[in-house]
């Protein structure tokens, strides 16, 4: 949805039907106090991106005739109190202010810089990052057919995402140390292992999951972990590639907790993408492997957290395939399809042990 706005007069009567225009307004009314301009900054354009938890407006200004592009990033209410969704609005806004300020010492890494936070509107306005989406270059790269892929760009940028999430964890550290969650990610386990049998998976496969999951568990017992920062939703899709620089987005759900968490899940969403018999699970393989890398050094302790993290991640993934918003039938066909991915997934990690699972090796 796109409104060409040659100036503020406009605003109201280009407005789409959506909030963002009205809180575009209350920015270049007090451009001063959310902007930190003298002059009011003039207005290119306006583009409105509604999406299922935040309306998300992408603001082209023109200020003292230099240009600036502006999220304007609205949270929207989804069965929970708008009390919630401000808290969590306030805690996006705040951990930008903390990781931009931490990471501004490290050439190449960085997430948006926080501009402005607006509480009633349950508001947060950054500066756009530039940059390619990294989860649709690693779909445009990882097919089979393409014989000829130059994969360095990839494995630099999947090497970055871990070096990355080694700093982010380190600026977040807390003092104290806390037990990996074991029970409750086996229940969720056992709980979504019970939709996947439906889609097709078979109760081997099912038991051979649940099995490795509580060997997991197991050894977790009575150990305590470091405390740190989690996106927690650390994937492809939340990260952005420019040329020398990793920029990583969405931190609404910022949370303190193992870090096995998201080394997991970045690694969920390679394994999640073999589904695909078309792509390449030898490149995919690459990709985990250097990501590895970035964020090492590898200790073979911490290999259960992750691989216990890792199948619940994954098997999530399945489970939720039948859900997305597709015509039917290819929501059965794609579950079907998901569900047979963690079929064969549970032959590999059958007798194995947690390092070779999720290739941390020391």
């Amino acid at each position: 949805m796109q409104a060409s706005i040659p100036g503020r007069p406009s605003l109201a009567a280009a407005a789409p039907p959506s909030r963002i225009p009205e809180i575009v307004e209350k920015l270049l009314t007090e451009h001063e106090r959310y902007l930190g301009t003298s002059q009011p900054p003039r207005v290119v354009s306006l583009a409105v991106r509604p999406r299922r938890l935040s309306d998300v407006g992408v603001l082209d200004l023109a200020v003292d005739n230099y240009p600036l592009r502006l999220f304007v990033k609205m949270h929207k209410k989804a069965q929970v109190s708008v009390d919630h969704v401000r808290r969590k609005a306030g805690i996006e806004y705040d951990t930008l202010g903390l990781l931009h300020r931490h990471f501004a010492a490290i050439p190449g890494y960085g997430v948006v810089r926080p501009v402005a936070f607006l509480p009633e509107d349950l508001t947060v306005v950054t500066e756009a990052a530039e940059g390619e989406n990294l989860h649709q270059l690693i779909k445009r790269a990882i097919p089979v057919w393409r014989k000829t892929v130059d994969l360095d760009r990839l494995t630099s940028a999947c090497r970055a995402s871990g070096v990355w999430l080694r700093h982010f964890q380190a600026m977040t550290r807390q003092p104290s140390s806390g037990p990996v969650p074991a029970e409750r990610l086996l229940a969720g386990i056992r709980d979504d292992l019970a939709v996947c049998r439906a889609l097709g998976l078979s109760r081997r496969a099912s038991s051979r999951i649940g099995e490795f999951a509580e060997a997991q568990a197991a050894r977790l017992a009575s150990r305590d972990y470091a405390v740190t920062g989690q996106h927690p939703d650390y994937q492809p899709d939340n990260v952005l590639v420019s040329p020398g620089a990793i920029t990583v987005l969405d931190f609404t759900s910022f949370q303190y907790g193992p870090p096995a968490s998201d080394v997991a899940r970045f690694l969920s969403i390679l394994i999640f993408l073999r589904k695909n018999p078309l792509y390449s699970r030898s490149r995919l393989q690459a990709l985990a492997n250097v990501f590895l890398e970035g964020y090492g050094p590898r200790d073979a302790e911490t290999a259960s957290a992750v691989a216990l993290y890792l199948v619940r991640f994954v098997v999530q993934a399945v489970r939720t395939v039948p859900t997305w918003p597709l015509r039917w039938p290819l929501p059965g066909l794609m579950g079907r399809q998901a569900a047979a991915l963690l079929g064969r997934w549970a032959r590999e990690i059958a007798g194995h042990d947690a390092p070779q699972v999720v290739g941390w090796i020391p």
